[in-house]
């Protein structure tokens, strides 16, 4: 500011206009930045809980400090998995990336039971087994239980889009290994055996049937009720969608649990009906 004297005691003021930092340059001194990349595009990603877009996320800015990253899997078919999340400490003008892995259970069941799950030549443990792999990873599994023929199979991941699940469950069928006495009697009792279990095999299947329906409804409330928590303001409401997402989610575990009990108990009797 200068002052310049007019004479008679009046005085001009020129104020002169004094440049402020530019808005960027302030920002930069209190905000960090978030880059989220996955294997899967268009994956939903949520800071504090609140939606910031999908993956691939570039330079999502924050305030400094203490920070949630949450990524949501774009299907699930099993109550074992779960969506990623991460807590992370931003400095002011830093860039954080984060790369999430997401896991994938796959339930390994035998007839007979007990086998042992090798992957890739390491022993994991004995069937029934859920084995837990990274989304992405392709595996070789072989069983293996005395006086029964060994089986393999192949565990292939969904395909980067995620449009194609992955098969989730193998039940596998050991076969004896051939004995050199073969018995040829016809056994009146044991074929009236074999009628009960297919009797009993039909009825584990329609349970079985009933209840993945089931849980398949519960499960889709159980994420409506998630997303409208997620996305509600109002604290009473917001308590109120948590609540119902909880209780819808237990019981989808019970009926997936109820489901896949039958479907193997299904398995197991019409198995022993055609022995």
């Amino acid at each position: 500011m200068k002052r310049i004297s007019l004479g008679a005691g009046a005085v001009l003021i020129l104020t002169m206009p004094v440049s402020a930092p530019a808005q960027s340059q302030i920002a930069d001194t209190t905000r960090a930045f978030i880059t989220v990349e996955t294997r899967q595009p268009g994956l939903p990603v949520f800071v504090d809980e609140k939606p910031a877009g999908q993956t691939p996320l570039q330079n999502f800015a924050v305030t400094a400090g203490e920070h949630v990253i949450a990524v949501r899997r774009n299907f699930s078919a099993s109550w074992l998995e779960s969506d990623w999340s991460e807590r992370v400490q931003a400095t002011a003008g830093d860039t954080i990336t984060l790369t999430p892995k997401f896991w994938l259970g796959y339930s390994i069941n035998s007839e007979p039971a007990g086998a042992q799950v090798w992957l890739e030549g390491n022993w994991e443990g004995t069937t029934p087994y859920v084995l837990r792999l990274p989304d992405d990873m392709r595996a070789q599994v072989r069983l293996v239980l005395h006086n029964y023929q060994s089986a393999g199979f192949e565990i292939i991941p969904a395909n980067t889009g995620g449009e194609n699940l992955p098969q989730r469950q193998f039940n596998i069928t050991l076969a004896p290994v051939p004995s050199p006495l073969i018995s040829l009697t016809y056994d009146h009792e044991g074929d009236a055996s074999r009628h009960r279990q297919r009797k009993w095999a039909m009825i584990a299947g329609g349970l079985s049937l009933v209840a993945g329906v089931g849980a398949v409804f519960l499960k889709q409330e159980a994420d409506d009720a998630y997303a409208a928590y997620v996305v509600t303001g109002a604290s009473a409401a917001r308590e109120q969608y948590y609540d119902r997402a909880q209780k819808y989610d237990r019981y989808f575990g019970a009926a997936f649990g109820v489901s896949q009990v039958s479907f193997v108990f299904s398995v197991y009797s019409f198995l022993k009906s055609i022995r």
